[in-house]
């Protein structure tokens, strides 16, 4: 049996309705759907989740609005906000272009912009609400790199190395642990 790959699809922004739909943000640009039948696991870390059957997906305007199995009040389905939501890489339907899954994260390269310094590694991947946060091991400390257009500039997951604008005051965020 083929072991599980399990992604990240976004995280439930709210509902929508009283049938207990849930607004789902925060997707790969190269989203487009989610195989029917599906399993999906919602939580705030993939270690920690409940399995949900997927039933339907709805785009309304900028919205992408799922159904799953048994929730299906606005009641019900609040109690799952703020989660993420992940499931097998077999269940995605895509574009085809590339994403970003944590584990292609891990062990990249962190590198300054702007004078080409190594600042780190990827050693952890935070999903949050707001965005995803990366915690790099900088050797000093661990330095938490938000995942946003003003910080993150280039992606190369192939060859494990990504660029990023510094902004003021990110390296005053390095905790350190690691001098205790």
């Amino acid at each position: 049996m083929k072991k599980e790959k399990i992604r990240i699809l976004g995280n439930i922004a709210g509902t929508k309705g009283l049938g207990g739909f849930l607004i789902l943000s925060d997707t790969s640009p190269d989203f487009k759907g989610i195989k029917t039948g599906s399993i999906l696991k919602i939580g705030y870390s993939v270690s920690f989740t409940t399995d949900f059957l997927f039933e339907e997906l709805k785009r309304e305007g900028n919205k992408i609005l799922l159904k799953l199995k048994n929730i299906d009040s606005r009641e019900i389905a609040l109690e799952l906000k703020d989660k993420a939501v992940f499931t097998d890489e077999k269940n995605i339907m895509t574009d085809g272009s590339e994403s970003y899954y944590i584990e292609n994260l891990i062990g990249c390269e962190i590198i300054d912009i702007e004078n080409n310094n190594k600042i780190g590694i990827i050693t952890d991947v935070l999903t949050l609400p707001a965005n995803d946060v990366w915690l790099v091991d900088t050797g000093k400390g661990e330095l938490p790199v938000p995942f946003i257009e003003d910080v993150v500039k280039k992606v190369d997951i192939k060859n494990k190395k990504i660029l990023i604008k510094l902004i003021d005051g990110l390296m005053d965020l390095i905790s350190n642990e690691k001098e205790n």
